[in-house]
């Protein structure tokens, strides 16, 4: 059985709490992880992984980056596969089961849990898992979070390596690393809690990232243009993914499976 790790703020306690009671509810294994602040990267290391996105990236985003980079370089060592979580993810009542299944599956590098209300490319046919209530289909775009994934070593030395010389945000490292075998769990396991009015109190205050903030602004003309050119790269990248499996892709938004 896998363990979750959950990535949270040393000061988010009332997100630690939330997490606590479901986890220990659904008889799941975890820890958490203290998320990186701004003030515990080095500046210059700040600065040069604030430019190395398309866009500048603020602090807290970059902090986010690395905090759940910290965690894919421990599973690149760990020799099997962890649940990484964020401390506002909103899990099934039956998660033990389906990571019970997951586990079992061979060639996968990445299976995610949660659902953004926005519609993924994802395989026509899905694969029924063994309770009968889920099942897998390959994941070609995603346009969800980072709040819910199931990673395998094998995954994780894929992602530290896409981002050693570039820091995109955290959801679109996960999206965008090049030769990931990707799953989406279906109906989903997970969602954040801002999408459910019952749950959203409940773990409200700062998020890891450092919540919605302005954009900072290029600071150069020459960072504005590699900006864009990386962002025309990317783009393309998923374009030829979308390209390569239209005949087996189909757009459609992930229901959440419910909490109860």
């Amino acid at each position: 059985m896998p363990k979750a790790v959950v990535i949270s703020l040393r000061t988010a306690q009332k997100r630690r709490r939330f997490e606590t009671e479901q986890l220990e509810k659904a008889g799941l294994p975890f820890e958490f992880f203290d998320a990186l602040e701004p003030g515990d990267i080095d500046a210059e290391d700040l600065a040069r992984r604030s430019r190395q996105w398309a866009r500048p990236l603020g602090a807290g985003e970059v902090a986010c980056l690395l905090s759940h980079r910290c965690l894919w370089e421990r599973v690149a060592d760990s020799g099997e596969p962890v649940l990484i979580l964020e401390d506002d993810a909103v899990l099934s009542r039956d998660i033990l089961e389906l990571l019970r299944d997951l586990t079992r599956l061979e060639n996968i590098d990445y299976a995610t849990l949660e659902t953004f209300t926005k519609a993924k490319l994802l395989s026509r046919d899905a694969m029924p898992l063994s309770d009968g209530r889920y099942a897998v289909s390959e994941l070609y775009r995603d346009r969800g979070g980072a709040a819910a994934y199931l990673l395998w070593p094998s995954g994780a030395k894929k992602l530290v390596a896409f981002t050693e010389g570039l820091s995109p945000l955290a959801d679109a490292a996960l999206n965008l690393a090049p030769n990931v075998r990707r799953v989406q769990v279906e109906p989903a396991a997970a969602i954040q809690a801002m999408h459910l009015s019952d749950f959203s109190t409940r773990v409200e205050g700062t998020t890891v990232s450092g919540g919605v903030k302005a954009r900072p602004k290029y600071s150069s003309r020459y960072l504005f243009v590699k900006g864009k050119l990386v962002r025309l790269k990317f783009s393309l990248v998923l374009f030829a993914r979308t390209l390569l499996n239209f005949p087996r892709a189909q757009n459609r938004v992930v229901t959440f499976a419910g909490k109860e």
